[in-house]
């Protein structure tokens, strides 16, 4: 199957914020969440997951940058079916590395326990369902 070039008025992703995207949500969940599980309080859940949440947004801008700019332009996908598995893999490609990172972040700043498998499992399910969420509806948008 050949790839239709792009006409005027066709609707497009733009993968480089669709990356920064994903990593923001991914870090916000992660934060409060792992911060919920170390510690069992709202408040500072609250807190790490809007640290997270930054923290997300810079990981996901750097592999937009780095993976999904070409020449100083912003690379893009055709919106539709055919483009679910571009989405997908770019919003894993950055809600996966900020889920870690985050995780990784909340867990030393608090001092408290060590990476546990409980902890880093919620980290990874995070990151997964954000990535596949974000990707298959940003393919249907």
């Amino acid at each position: 199957m050949t790839e239709e070039p792009f006409q005027p008025g066709d609707r497009v992703i733009d993968l480089t914020s669709l990356a920064r995207t994903a990593g923001w949500v991914s870090g916000l969940i992660t934060g409060g969440l792992v911060t919920w599980l170390a510690s069992s309080q709202p408040a500072l859940a609250v807190a790490f997951g809007l640290i997270g949440a930054v923290a997300g947004w810079i990981v996901g801008r750097v592999v937009g940058r780095v993976r999904y700019t070409a020449e100083g332009r912003r690379m893009v996908a055709k919106r539709g079916p055919a483009a679910m598995h571009v989405t997908i893999t770019t919003a894993l490609s950055a809600s996966l590395p900020a889920a870690i990172l985050v995780w990784l972040g909340c867990l030393t700043a608090l001092g408290g326990p060590a990476p546990s498998l409980g902890t880093g499992t919620a980290c990874l399910a995070v990151g997964l369902l954000t990535g596949i969420f974000l990707g298959r509806a940003a393919s249907r948008l």
